[in-house]
C-alpha cells in the first residue's frame, strides 16, 4: 500500500475522503446553482447591454472538455463514447453562466465524444429556457454556432462572405456578450487545476468533482474571492484553448425561426 509523503494516510483512504467530500459539496448544487429570477434577469440584461450593446441577453452557454482516465471496458456507456476528437478521454461539460460569470446551469454527465449541440438537445436545458421565456420581456442566452438557433438561445449569423453591415454589427455584439462564458471557464480552471490537467477518478466520481468545483466557484463569487494560479499565463492559456475545443460542429437540418433575433436586428438598425 502506497503512502502519501509526510502523512500516514494511504492513497486509497485519501481517495475515499475526496469522493465523499466532493459528493457532499455537489449535493449543494440546488442551493448555489440556480436560474435567475425575472428581476435578476432584468439587472443582468442591463449590465450586458452596457458591455456588449445587445439588449435582452443575460447569460451565455458553452461546453468545455475535462480530461479523464479511460473508463474500464465494462463501463456503460463504453469507453469509446468518451474518446473525443482531440484524441483523449473526457467529459463534455456544458455550462450556462450569467453575465457576471456565475454558473446558473451545468451538465457534467456527457461523454466527450458527443458534440455540443447533442449535449444541449439531450439535456433539460432547452425546456428550462423555454419555460422561463417571457414573451413580454424576452430575455435570452447566447451560444456559438454549434448550438441550434432559437428564440431562447441566439447564435451568431454564419459568415459566408455576404453579411451586411447590420449583420456584422449583430455578430460583434453577440461575441462581446458571449465573452462571459469564456471568462467563467478561465476563472474556474485557474481555481481548480484538476479540471485543467485532468481527473484520475472513476467517471461517476469525476462528475461529482466537477459539480463540486462549480458549486465552490459560485460560493467564491459570493465572497469576491479571486482565483490564484501558479502557472504562467502562457501555459494557462494553452491548456484552456486545448480543452475548450473551439472548432464548430454543426447539426444538419433546418434551424428554428427566430423572432428574437429579428427584433434585435431591427433594434441595432435604429
Amino acid at each position: 500500500m502506497s503512502e502519501l509523503p509526510f502523512i500516514n494516510v494511504s492513497q486509497s483512504s485519501v481517495c475515499r475522503v475526496v469522493n465523499k467530500v466532493a459528493r457532499a459539496i455537489a449535493d449543494l448544487s440546488a442551493r448555489y446553482i440556480q436560474m435567475p429570477s425575472e428581476e435578476e434577469k432584468k439587472e443582468l440584461a442591463e449590465e450586458c447591454y452596457i458591455i456588449s450593446g445587445m439588449p435582452g441577453c443575460y447569460s451565455a452557454l458553452d461546453g468545455t472538455h475535462v480530461r479523464i482516465v479511460k473508463p474500464p471496458s465494462n463501463h456503460l456507456p463504453p469507453p469509446h463514447h468518451f474518446f473525443n476528437r482531440k484524441h483523449y478521454y473526457s467529459l463534455n461539460v456544458m455550462v450556462l453562466c450569467d453575465i457576471r460569470g456565475k454558473v446558473i446551469f451545468v451538465s457534467c454527465r456527457n461523454p466527450g465524444h458527443g458534440h455540443d449541440a447533442r449535449v444541449y438537445g439531450e439535456s433539460c436545458l432547452p425546456l428550462l429556457l423555454k419555460q422561463n421565456f417571457n414573451t413580454h420581456e424576452p430575455y435570452f442566452t447566447v451560444g456559438d454556432e454549434a448550438y441550434p438557433n432559437t428564440d431562447v438561445l441566439l447564435t451568431p449569423l454564419r459568415n459566408t462572405g455576404d453579411l451586411t453591415d447590420l449583420e456584422k454589427k449583430y455578430n460583434k455584439c453577440h461575441g462581446k456578450a458571449r465573452l462571459c462564458i469564456e471568462h467563467c471557464f478561465g476563472r474556474i480552471k485557474k481555481r481548480f487545476p484538476c479540471l485543467l490537467y485532468g481527473l484520475r477518478s472513476l467517471v461517476e466520481h469525476s462528475k461529482d468533482i466537477i459539480m463540486a468545483c462549480m458549486v465552490l466557484h459560485n460560493i467564491s463569487l459570493l465572497f469576491n474571492d479571486e482565483p490564484h494560479c501558479t502557472m504562467s499565463q502562457e501555459e494557462f492559456q494553452s491548456y484552456v484553448q486545448f480543452s475548450s475545443m473551439n472548432e464548430i460542429e454543426r447539426e444538419n437540418g433546418p434551424r428554428e425561426n427566430n423572432s428574437t433575433r429579428d427584433r434585435l436586428l431591427h433594434f441595432l438598425d435604429q
